[in-house]
């Protein structure tokens, strides 16, 4: 609102104060503009960190107002510090990225050759069936041109009646 007290939007207010006649003590602080308040008109004189600024964002504050008091060669050596953590910091993350990265492909590339060799056995295991099931049906048909009983050929080759029955009409035609 302006001087004409007509609201200039819904999304934006503006508020003024002069932080010179805030005058509550550390003990009356009871809202977050309080807290805010006392913080602003006090940090110059702080030597500690109050109580009651010690939500997390004030320990923001607290730690930029100590960094920006140093003098200039400490500055100097505190920003390298930083520097130096944060590359290596990032140095860590790229590793772990990378890593990450490798095994995946470790992992898919273990993973296609043990299904190829899953697939090998699958093979060899259906060709052994199939093949087994055919020479079955060669001894059924030897044994049915011998006369035996489709009982007997069942008993003997693992076959079905009805399999054996196919078998006898087949090698009739």
């Amino acid at each position: 609102e302006g001087t004409t007290g007509e609201t200039m939007t819904d999304k934006l207010k503006f508020v003024f104060v002069e932080v010179a006649k805030f005058n509550k003590t550390e003990d009356e602080l009871t809202t977050d503009l309080d807290k805010w308040l006392y913080m602003l008109k006090n940090l110059s004189d702080l030597l500690v960190r109050p109580a009651a600024l010690r939500d997390k964002i004030f320990k923001r504050i607290f730690d930029v107002a100590e960094i920006s008091s140093l003098d200039d060669e400490d500055k100097k050596k505190y920003i390298s510090n930083m520097q130096t953590a944060r590359d290596t910091y990032n140095q860590l993350e790229y590793a772990k990225k990378k890593g990450r990265e490798e095994g995946r492909e470790e992992g898919m590339l273990a993973g296609i050759e043990k299904g190829r060799e899953e697939g090998r056995m699958e093979g060899r295991m259906e060709g052994r069936e199939e093949g087994i099931e055919n020479r079955s049906r060669e001894i059924a048909v030897n044994m049915l041109r011998n006369g035996l009983p489709i009982q007997t050929i069942c008993a003997c080759t693992g076959l079905s009646t009805e399999d054996i029955t196919k078998l006898q009409n087949q090698a009739q035609q």
